[in-house]
């Protein structure tokens, strides 16, 4: 039976019967076609439309027996046109570190973005990989948090092995994040319409090439605001500006520029957070001395031996070669605190065999009624005790995520005896009563230990417990100290 099928392109699922008016759908048909008077199309195993751009995507199976078209009947849908698509635009503040940000285009379309893995330097084995930009989600600017909130948040997306279709000009600037994405790599990014096959190179827009910073690169000049692009060189004004970010300053660049390595750095992702690990790393970076990145893993993961075991780069987390916990002291000025009141809680870390790099966060739990909140915090660099005394160092404060820390412009440094490392000023509310426990935060990575090579420190901290009482309550009761190892 020899059908001549004037097809025009329509966006409802058609079935062939419905097309042949009282088809079969067991027995073989020769199918002769024309697309909007184009003549005779080709196709190889499925039917392509490729001179009118459309894709037929049958259920059965399709042969060829050289210029009529033989098909056993079945479900079959007839996809609209695949319209051409623009590339995505590059991030008008230039290249990064770990992040490609981009502003999607084709307004109005749906399309997925495709990244290309081009120059690799160091992971050369992974070029000419392809991966998908996957669903948008939101991460909030705090430079302590890698959750949606507090506003304001910028749109984060990882790679993955699918497509994600969707009207990517709605989301504005789009920070994409993943292993691969490396220092001084090159990024092809095309974009393909829902309306078109995958398989099918044509069908891609153009490529846009987004070329990643050096190493520790982030900004240009922080003169101006926003700060300019990098400009090929690590110098001081990148370290500020990561430092400026941990601190949550206003003139500070996006988070996207100073996330720069994972604070566990056997872990290849980025972790949407900056912290004293970021800012060490960029030091780092300055001496020319900056760890390699994890990368890529050596099979290709959305390869036939996709997440195979071999090949896969160890993520467990480093741990220092330190034997026991560094014992991490909170010394409250006072035990006993009047409602409304502020005191300071002093830290101090005791048995460091190497540190480079701390950085704190205070927490309180228990109490009848109210709460103690940190109110101001600080590092006295100007103490003979400090634990960084002796050599350069970097600290600074974060108001936001209420973190301190420090890290030095070397090496790590052994202090076994008992070291300063800083000072928080905590508030009773007008409504505190009873008792209270401080300990050093560890959600998000608030407290962190690093030694010379980044591996994790353990420590052991002892939490103090302190009474607040009402402004005329005389009472006395003394507090003592209980123990938590992290």
């Amino acid at each position: 039976m020899k059908i001549i099928w004037m097809v025009a392109p329509v966006a409802a699922a058609l079935s062939v019967s419905t097309l042949l008016a009282g088809g079969g759908t067991s027995a073989d048909y020769t199918l002769q076609y024309t697309i909007d008077g184009m003549g005779m199309a080709e196709g190889e195993g499925q039917i392509y439309g490729v001179r009118a751009n459309l894709l037929y995507q049958p259920v059965g199976v399709f042969q060829d027996p050289g210029g009529d078209y033989t098909l056993r009947l079945g479900p079959y849908y007839v996809i609209p046109t695949c319209f051409g698509s623009m590339p995505p635009v590059f991030d008008v503040l230039g290249e990064k570190n770990r992040y490609l940000s981009v502003e999607g285009a084709n307004t109005g379309r749906v399309t997925a973005l495709q990244v290309t893995f081009g120059s690799m330097p160091g992971y050369e084995y992974a070029e000419g990989r392809t991966m998908w930009v996957g669903e948008p989600f939101q991460v909030t600017e705090a430079s302590g948090s890698s959750q949606p909130t507090p506003p304001p948040a910028f749109w984060a997306a990882e790679l993955g092995c699918d497509p994600f279709y969707t009207d990517w000009s709605t989301y504005g600037t789009i920070d994409v994040y993943d292993d691969a994405i490396i220092p001084g790599a090159i990024f092809e990014i095309r974009a393909i319409d829902e309306a078109c096959h995958t398989g099918i190179p044509d069908n891609y827009s153009g490529a846009l090439d987004v070329p990643m910073s050096p190493v520790g690169d982030i900004v240009g000049d922080c003169g101006v605001t926003p700060c300019t692009p990098p400009q090929g060189v690590v110098d001081f004004v990148d370290i500020s500006a990561v430092v400026d970010k941990f601190r949550n300053l206003p003139a500070a660049p996006r988070k996207a520029r100073a996330d720069l390595i994972n604070s566990e750095i056997t872990q290849p992702l980025p972790d949407k957070k900056v912290d004293f690990v970021d800012i060490s790393y960029c030091v780092d970076a300055f001496r020319a001395q900056a760890l390699l990145l994890p990368g890529p893993p050596i099979t290709d993961p959305c390869g036939s031996a996709a997440k195979a075991d071999a090949g896969l780069p160890d993520d467990t987390p480093m741990v220092s070669l330190q034997g026991q916990p560094v014992v991490i002291s909170l010394r409250p000025s006072a035990r006993k605190i009047l409602a409304g009141s502020t005191f300071d809680v002093d830290v101090y870390a005791t048995g460091i065999v190497d540190l480079r790099t701390y950085q704190l966060a205070l927490v309180t739990s228990g109490g009848e009624t109210g709460m103690l909140t940190v109110e101001d915090l600080r590092i006295d660099g100007d103490r003979t005790d400090h634990v960084f005394a002796s050599v350069d160092a970097i600290a600074a404060t974060d108001m936001v995520g209420k973190r301190l820390g420090a890290t030095t412009t070397s090496y790590g440094v052994a202090a076994p005896s008992t070291v300063y490392l800083g000072t928080f000023t905590l508030r009773a509310s007008l409504d505190a009563r009873g008792e209270f426990t401080l300990d050093l935060g560890v959600d998000e990575g608030a407290t962190l230990f690093r030694d010379s090579v980044f591996a994790s420190v353990s420590f052991r901290t002892e939490r103090p417990e302190l009474v607040v009482l009402a402004a005329k309550d005389t009472s006395l009761r003394s507090g003592h100290v209980v123990g938590n190892e992290h």
